[in-house]
């Protein structure tokens, strides 16, 4: 009789302390599995990036400054012969269907002037503000600005594709390009770090593209892990949008995906080099329901710089 009330006392110790020992296991291996999480965004090499923004920097610049001068010569200096501008709509193809484009807007917009604002850049693309006044009532000290989608080469830029600010797109009688909702939705499913919730603006078979840190997600499964990454090495990290921009309806066989966006700032309260914040531009395609389909980031270098992503 004692040996069986022994058996039935272990047998009870036993049935209470494993579920006991299994769940401090399974606490230990997750946050175990949390601290190993890699990191999202890797440190770059900051003279690498710096002389990629110079590069990037000149060709805005140098586009600019062409067209400011209203000398076809001058565009000649910086586009290629193959030139192709997509503006939404059928592309401008060559340096000829460019240059006459351009003739055409000088005389429309005979008091039309420019400048050149910050640069954002990708491993393979450059994102250049462009700053405009004297036209749609435009004032310097409030200009309408476009941004610059530009490929380059050796000989010059090859490729460009444009978006606009609020004001362009009210001028345009288009301002459901860009759809607030839609970017606020980023910027706070970002902001709350709830990957739960982060996950519900994606598209099932969404990418998202940072090409400068080497990021290539596909499929919402990946990007649920990456934003974990995210999270993990940037807490609390807090986005805000300061200037949207949208395009003009792209979604054909060549150009599959129109974007909206904008330039974002990313507070980052608990970074190794103290409270700083990354200045990027983020461009949004959403899908027929109103989900992320592809994401692309570009980043201004001295904030990177500035907060120890870069050394």
């Amino acid at each position: 009789m004692k040996k069986r009330k022994k058996r039935i006392f272990t047998v009870f110790v036993a049935l209470v302390i494993l579920p006991i020992a299994i769940s401090a296991c399974q606490s230990q291996e997750a946050g175990k599995g949390q601290t190993e999480l890699p990191p999202a965004l890797a440190v770059l090499d900051a003279e690498k990036i710096t002389a990629q923004n110079e590069i990037c920097t000149n060709h805005v610049e140098g586009q600019i400054t062409a067209w400011a001068s209203r000398e076809v010569e001058n565009l000649e200096q910086v586009y290629t012969g193959e030139i192709v501008h997509f503006d939404g709509g059928p592309a401008f193809v060559g340096i000829d269907e460019v240059t006459r484009m351009a003739e055409n807007m000088w005389i429309m917009f005979s008091k039309w002037e420019m400048k050149a604002g910050k640069t954002y850049i990708s491993d393979n693309i450059c994102l250049g503000e462009w700053k405009n006044w004297g036209l749609f009532g435009f004032k310097q000290e409030d200009p309408g600005i476009e941004y610059d989608w530009l490929e380059y080469n050796d000989d010059g830029i090859y490729f460009w594709r444009l978006f606009y600010d609020e004001k362009f797109q009210k001028e345009f009688n288009h301002p459901e390009r860009i759809d607030a909702e839609f970017l606020d939705s980023f910027v706070n499913a970002w902001s709350d770090q709830n990957k739960n919730e982060l996950v519900k603006i994606y598209n099932q078979d969404a990418q998202l593209e940072d090409t400068l840190f080497g990021v290539q997600k596909n499929g919402i499964d990946e990007i649920a892990a990456y934003s974990l990454s995210f999270f993990a090495q940037f807490q609390d990290a807090e986005w805000h949008l300061l200037d949207a921009f949208g395009e003009e309806d792209a979604n054909n066989e060549q150009y599959p995906f129109t974007y909206q966006g904008g330039i974002m700032e990313i507070e980052l309260p608990d970074s190794g080099s103290g409270n700083c914040t990354i200045r990027a531009a983020v461009l949004l395609a959403p899908d027929d329901e109103g989900k992320i389909i592809s994401q692309k980031m570009f980043y201004n270098p001295q904030s990177l710089i500035d907060c120890g992503l870069a050394q």
